[in-house]
């Protein structure tokens, strides 16, 4: 039981916003579980509870991954609830391509976005088996009930990769997902192994090495060479990123698609990877163009 009187405004606050939250996660939880699907907890929502106290961690959004054969379903369940999304006129390849969809609470609920996830990262950047997730998930105490989560390997890379690309990555700004892998690694024994074993088959060695080779990670050395980018790799890491307070952080660029540029070669582990995101990059411009075009 979290004593109250001990805590700071900040932390007091982080708990009333978990206390919103987590009801409105138990609702959209119940609303899919009686439709016949069971949800699976990523990022902030799978980390409370095992990893934090429910004040030690604020959160932005609340995110959801669901089955492949369950997303489309699992958004009309919600949006028959009174959720709702924004559609962003001129891109509907990237709503087609995306791996989630962002869902608005009703008017009369207190809470924040719902991103409903049909995988965890962009597909076409890498090669993650889905399956695999959903066959490794752990089922914890969560709130009033349990709920999925998944394994603590692969949560992870999960962070790893959302950190990696969040905001263009690398922000010094918001490295909360380095703390909270530094938190993993402090209270759960992990099978590093396995860790690298899934980056390097699924293409996030890389984005991997960078968050595991932060400070006080305490990983096996045989570990990290195992991820290691090569020297070509290092030189470019170098250019675009700088390793200070012990964390890996983005150099200031000068131009916003260069930012998005470099976040490609930084985030993915081979030039198959790069370009297919390059593509699917390409295909949202010539989309807005092509809407601008016609809407003028």
């Amino acid at each position: 039981m979290t004593d109250l009187s001990n805590l700071s405004g900040q932390e007091a606050g982080t708990l009333g916003s978990y206390v919103v939250r987590a009801g409105q996660v138990e609702r959209a939880i119940g609303l899919l579980n009686k439709a016949g699907i069971e949800p699976m907890l990523i990022k902030g929502m799978g980390l409370l509870g095992e990893i934090y106290e429910p004040q030690e961690r604020p959160m932005q959004d609340i995110d959801l991954m669901v089955r492949q054969h369950h997303f489309d379903r699992a958004v009309s369940v919600l949006m028959e609830a009174g959720y709702f999304k924004r559609e962003h006129p001129g891109r509907e390849i990237t709503w087609e391509r995306m791996y989630h969809d962002e869902l608005f609470p009703p008017a009369d609920e207190h809470g924040v976005v719902v991103e409903v996830h049909r995988h965890f990262v962009q597909p076409e950047r890498y090669r993650v088996d889905v399956d695999e997730v959903w066959s490794g998930a752990l089922k914890q105490k969560w709130f009033k009930g349990t709920a999925l989560i998944p394994s603590w390997e692969d949560h992870v890379i999960i962070l790893a990769t959302h950190h990696a690309r969040h905001g263009h990555g690398f922000r010094e700004d918001d490295v909360q997902n380095v703390k909270d892998v530094r938190r993993i690694i402090e209270i759960k024994d992990l099978d590093f192994d396995a860790v690298a074993d899934k980056a390097i088959k699924w293409g996030c060695s890389q984005v991997a090495w960078l968050m595991l080779s932060s400070q006080e990670m305490n990983v096996p050395e045989p570990v990290l060479e195992r991820l290691k980018p090569c020297r070509l790799r290092m030189r470019i890491i170098r250019r675009f990123l700088v390793y200070r307070d012990g964390i890996w952080v983005r150099r200031p660029l000068d131009a916003e698609w260069k930012e998005k540029i470099s976040m490609f070669l930084l985030c993915m582990d081979d030039k198959r990877q790069i370009a297919g995101a390059l593509g699917t990059w390409g295909k949202k411009r010539l989309s807005d163009a092509v809407f601008q075009i016609f809407m003028k």
